[in-house]
């Protein structure tokens, strides 16, 4: 004979017929659907936080390219065209020109082969790679940018350089680059 009572035994039995009756696959799959709801939930959490992270990072590194004030970059020429051009303006005596200077026009920073920053001038020695029509394009961009902010930019080319260097020199004394003191 059971030791269980016959009243305790008919909700035993009472319990038992609920439990089967109890679709527990279906809580099972409703426990599942939750958990991989707030799994998504924080995966699209993480990559918005990291989307995030990364327009910071891209934002302070273009703050830090683009400069409200020209500068001197400390480099010197770049191309034998480039010290050729310096040992003209030194024969002739006139004022020598900082070299790759950077200016922020137009949302970008514009590196100049030469400037005088006083007069606002730049000088850009154009080879046959300016000669494109891309190119030439956005030389004309560049050169409207600046001049917005005031630059005037002379533009010779290599063979002004090679040619004509008195040309070139007349150029950059009409432009106002006086004789060095």
């Amino acid at each position: 004979m059971s030791s269980v009572p016959h009243h305790a035994s008919r909700r035993l039995t009472e319990a038992r017929r609920s439990l089967d009756k109890f679709d527990w696959v279906q809580l099972l799959l409703n426990i599942g659907s939750i958990a991989i709801a707030w799994w998504q939930v924080w995966v699209v959490l993480a990559g918005l936080i990291a989307v995030s992270a990364l327009a910071r990072r891209f934002e302070d590194r273009s703050k830090r390219r683009v400069r409200r004030q020209p500068r001197r970059t400390n480099r010197g020429p770049e191309s034998p065209l480039e010290h050729r051009f310096l040992e003209l303006v030194g024969e002739a005596g006139l004022t020598r020109p900082e070299t790759q200077y950077l200016v922020p026009a137009g949302g970008h920073e514009y590196r100049l082969e030469f400037a005088y920053p006083s007069l606002k001038l730049a000088a850009e020695l154009d080879g046959r790679y300016h000669q494109q029509r891309e190119r030439r394009e956005w030389d004309a961009q560049r050169d409207a940018a600046l001049l917005e902010l005031g630059w005037r930019t002379v533009r010779l080319r290599n063979g002004d350089i090679e040619g004509t260097p008195q040309s070139v020199m007349s150029m950059l004394t009409a432009a106002g680059v006086t004789a060095r003191t």
